[in-house]
């Protein structure tokens, strides 16, 4: 088997081995791309044969495009040459799904690669004749951040554009300034219409490729090298648009695991090394999940790309799925997890998803602290892009992302990842930033990692990082096995946690300084220290506390399981993410398995559960935890022989002492009003000190604040905000607000 269109003949054999093959004319194809580009990338690494060209091969197999994708390199051109002309722009692109099954496609959407070279007469020519084309719609660009940069890290203007700017258009060496001179060619040929589209992973990425070209179309025009009307141009909106976008799917460097799969089938496709030290091959490698929200801003039109998956929005959406990422969603779980990576031996991420400390560490960064102030963009819902990045994305034991790749440059990104949702609780007064409790420990984690040994106590390479040094002077003087004064570490570390350049806002103003620096001692004290300090700090709660920190249980009755998942949303973002499902409808265990199934980090529990039945049943739902009206003590054992935790219905000492027997401290009292209430329990809580109690039945809005203000009852269980003619008639709304009500009265009581 060889990668060639002579080689595609053979289609049989390729597709007997399990390779999807392109379904159109790819000669036709490429005489329509030459005749009649339309669409030119920059940057042909991975990322772009594994999303933009796999995106563009899908519609041209639905004959929704009939050009390709000319894909243009400017950093290295042996990328190329060695990794597309051989391959006559062919390459294969093996998905690796979390099931742990790969997929295999042929990719071939280029029509045709070219290099962006000034000095080669023939390249650059060729690009002037695509960039004069009508029928050039859009530029898109992956090229990474550092692409667009005109200056170096100190704000020093870079060698290569001052001498651009000098020198002028013919023959730029810079990339941005290629990039302009192309586009001073369109300019000259009638100020043609086109769309520069970054896809870089980089925040408002369309500004920083604006401000890039548009600073060498002023500084040209001024010397006289360009026309002046060339500035305007490129800053008429209706000629020249440089769209937003956000862009999410992880393609790491070609693994050799992959490249033996693809050796088994005869395809040897191996890897190379650039002079400029590029990895490439004619393969890539990349997860299933993949997001591209671009602003819909197209002067001369654009490919139905919404039929490949891509979103079209505003720019305001746009920056709202930006933030929902980068600030809650993804970006502060890898970066929890390169840190600790890193301390704790890991050289897979994949493989920190195995460890149930980092995993409690990252769920309750995403969905506790982060996602209550998350801005929802609308078109992709941060809830569910956080279950497919902790279930799906991170663990898939395919993808070879390492910690150590992940931890370069975290001194710039910390300010984003986890200021901005330290700034909004600070600015929202129903949030409190002292419940903030694992971005601390993060912050911690990475003053740790700064001194470059890991927490057996052996040295590592410390990943690249533009404030390194400056950084690691900070916690130059500890040692591990030494554990200073609280005083004396304070002294060392305020300074920088005082840095919001870094943080993204003063931590000692912010409140939260202490607690890093406590952190940061206990890790401190020797061989272990770091793994200690997580274990107690993500150490799993049991259900009853969970539910005694929510305070208050919805008790539901659903006839209908359509109404399963609206109100879990509703219970969810009202405030109590928790309920009681009564086991009394038909309907009840299936809505229990849709509620577990859209809200996994929700508490649904199964009550008025009467037999082991029953039990199994809720159980095999998911059923976090089991209620019941009375004590029956077969039901109670076998509930708790499942490990499953259960409060029974109680409503005498006699009842108290079963429950006991039956080694339980925590129990339901029902009827409550009926049984004596608020008297009755602080009666039967005198002589039984170790029992805590969940009242239920007759507890309203009139009530339930003296209830949960005695410390002996840990929740307390209603149905008075998720009442049945509302389920019924869809009020969830309503819900919502009742639920809000709820959940603001057990902070009024218990702050």
């Amino acid at each position: 088997m060889k990668l060639s269109n002579e080689g595609l003949k053979n289609r049989e054999e390729w597709i007997s081995k399990g390779y999807a093959l392109p379904e159109f004319d790819r000669e036709e194809m490429v005489r329509e791309t030459l005749a009649h580009p339309v669409w030119v990338h920059f940057g042909a690494g991975n990322i772009f044969r594994a999303f933009q060209a796999a995106a563009a091969q899908k519609l041209l197999n639905e004959g929704i495009m009939k050009s390709g994708i000319i894909a243009v390199d400017g950093f290295d051109y042996e990328i190329v040459e060695k990794a597309y002309r051989p391959n006559d722009n062919l390459s294969v692109l093996v998905t690796l799904k979390a099931n742990g099954t790969v997929e295999k496609n042929v990719i071939g959407s280029i029509g045709e690669s070219c290099m962006l070279d000034s000095e080669n007469a023939a390249e650059y020519a060729r690009l002037k004749e695509i960039f004069r084309s009508d029928s050039l719609q859009l530029c898109t660009f992956t090229i990474t951040e550092k692409g667009y940069a005109l200056t170096d890290a100190s704000g020093k203007e870079l060698a290569s554009v001052t001498e651009d700017i000098e020198k002028g258009v013919e023959k730029p060496m810079s990339y941005i300034g290629k990039v302009t001179s192309l586009l001073y060619a369109r300019y000259l040929a009638g100020e043609k219409p086109i769309a520069m589209v970054s896809t870089d992973n980089c925040s408002h990425n369309g500004d920083k490729l604006f401000a890039a070209v548009d600073t060498f179309a002023k500084r040209w025009a001024e010397k006289g090298h360009v026309e002046k009307g060339f500035a305007e141009y490129i800053e008429n909106p209706k000629k020249v648009s440089f769209p937003w976008s956000m862009i999410d799917k992880i393609t790491p460097r070609p693994d050799h695991s992959v490249e033996e799969i693809l050796k088994k089938d005869g395809l040897p496709l191996e890897p190379v090394i650039t002079s400029r030290k590029s990895y490439v091959a004619p393969f890539v490698n990349a997860e299933e999940s993949e997001y591209l929200v671009i602003e819909d801003w197209f002067p001369n039109g654009r490919p139905a790309l919404e039929k490949a998956g891509f979103y079209f929005t505003d720019r305001e959406t746009v920056d709202k799925v930006e933030r929902m990422k980068v600030c809650t969603c993804l970006n502060p779980l890898h970066t929890a997890l390169a840190v600790f990576g890193c301390l704790l031996g890991y050289s897979k991420i994949s493989d920190e998803m195995k460890d149930e400390n980092l995993v409690s560490l990252v769920k309750t960064i995403g969905y506790k602290e982060g996602l209550p102030v998350v801005v929802n963009p609308g078109i992709l819902d941060p809830k569910q892009f956080i279950d497919t990045v902790v279930n799906v994305r991170i663990p898939n034991p395919f993808m070879p992302d390492t910690p150590q790749r992940i931890a370069t440059d975290t001194s710039q990104k910390l300010s984003i990842r986890y200021g901005e949702t330290i700034k909004a609780y600070l600015a929202d007064d129903s949030l409190d930033v002292r419940d903030l409790k694992k971005i601390p420990l993060v912050f911690a984690g990475w003053l740790r990692y700064l001194m470059g040994v890991d927490d057996e106590g052996n040295a590592f390479e410390l990943s690249p990082d533009p404030l390194l040094e400056d950084v690691k002077a900070y916690v130059s003087d500890f040692r591990c096995g030494e554990v200073p004064s609280e005083e004396t570490v304070k002294a060392k570390l305020l300074p920088l946690l005082k840095n919001a350049k870094i943080f993204g806002v003063d931590l000692e103003e912010a409140g939260m300084s202490g607690a890093v620096i406590r952190h940061f001692m206990e890790m401190l004290k020797g061989k272990g220290a770091v793994r200690n300090v997580l274990k107690e700090n993500t150490k799993s709660e049991s259900i009853i506390d969970q539910l005694g920190k929510i305070g208050i249980v919805p008790v539901v009755v659903i006839n209908d399981v359509k109404d399963a998942v609206p109100l879990a949303k509703a219970l969810v973002e009202g405030g109590l993410p928790c309920a009681e499902v009564t086991f009394r409808t038909e309907a009840a265990e299936e809505a229990i398995r849709q509620m577990v199934a859209a809200y996994p980090e929700m508490l649904v529990g199964a009550g008025t559960v009467l037999t082991k039945e029953q039990a199994d049943r809720a159980i095999a739902a998911g059923s976090k935890f089991i209620v019941s009206p009375g004590l029956n003590p077969e039901v109670v054992e076998y509930v708790l022989s499942k490990g499953v935790p259960m409060t029974p219905g109680t409503c005498t000492p006699s009842d108290i002492e079963k429950a006991l027997s039956l080694g339980l401290t925590e129990v339901k009292f029902f009827p409550a009003e009926p049984s004596g209430g608020l008297k009755m329990i602080k009666a039967l809580a005198a002589p039984y000190v170790n029992v805590r109690f969940m009242p239920t039945g007759g507890i309203g809005p009139g009530n339930v604040r003296e209830y949960l203000a005695y410390n002996k009852i840990f929740a307390c269980g209603g149905s008075w905000m998720v009442k049945g003619d509302l389920i019924k008639e869809g009020k969830f709304d309503e819900i919502k607000a009742l639920v809000k009500e709820a959940a603001d009265i057990v902070k009024e009581v218990r702050g």
